[in-house]
């Protein structure tokens, strides 16, 4: 999970941080950020898809 913990940070540096230094580079830096952001993502949903589409350990609905 690490990895997608620093693909999400690295995602709102690039967009914020990045496209300030750099605004001449805006749309591949959006760009960069957005792959990042899918990245963290799905990194996370292919770690805890399981968990999520399963019944509850304790029984207890919701």
């Amino acid at each position: 999970m690490s990895v997608a913990f620093m693909a999400m940070v690295l995602a709102a540096l690039v967009r914020s941080v990045g496209v300030t230094w750099l605004p001449s580079y805006w749309m591949e830096l959006i760009t960069l950020s957005g792959g990042l952001w899918v990245r963290a993502f799905a990194l996370y949903l292919a770690q805890f898809s399981k968990m999520l589409v399963q019944p509850r350990v304790d029984g207890h609905p919701g």
